[in-house]
């Protein structure tokens, strides 16, 4: 099944490592099989993970999905711990964003453990960007980031 069994959105797949590190180890020793989970791309959704009708809701996981969340203290980068509130801060104060800068300088390092702290399984890069690019006080603001750091605030897919 690629849809969430409870709010039908479609689901990503990830790895057992991110499994394995984001779930709580009471549920984790619950769950037969590692393998063929999926990630609930839903914003409304509880589900974070699923497979078939097996579902880990939020509570049994020990990070915040970015998505699943509008708090602005919730990470948007788990392998450096910057929040979304620290990216707004930074943008605001710089008019583009030194940490998106730094955590992608520190990925190309080989300094990431993506797959295991992010609960999305996968590099924040793209998040980050989303909140660059909401918190970005104009268009010139991001072409000049582009410019002078050469990177961009669109999400990486």
């Amino acid at each position: 099944m690629k849809l969430c069994p409870r709010c039908e959105s479609k689901g990503r797949t990830i790895k057992p490592v991110t499994l394995e590190a984001q779930v709580v180890p009471a549920r984790l020793d619950q769950l037969g099989e590692h393998d063929g989970w999926r990630l609930c791309t839903s914003e409304s959704c509880e589900v974070v993970y699923f497979r078939d009708d097996e579902v880990v809701v939020l509570g049994e996981t020990r990070g915040v999905p970015f998505h699943k969340s509008e708090d602005p203290q919730r990470l948007v980068c788990f392998c450096f711990e910057h929040s979304v509130a620290d990216v707004e801060a930074d943008v605001a104060e710089n008019g583009t964003s030194t940490i998106q800068v730094s955590i992608k300088a520190e990925c190309k390092a080989g300094r990431d453990d993506c797959e295991r702290k992010n609960p999305q399984g996968r590099c924040c890069l793209g998040n980050v960007g989303q909140v660059v690019k909401r918190a970005a006080p104009d268009d010139a603001a991001v072409a000049d980031a582009v410019a002078e750091f050469g990177y961009s605030a669109t999400p990486l897919r």
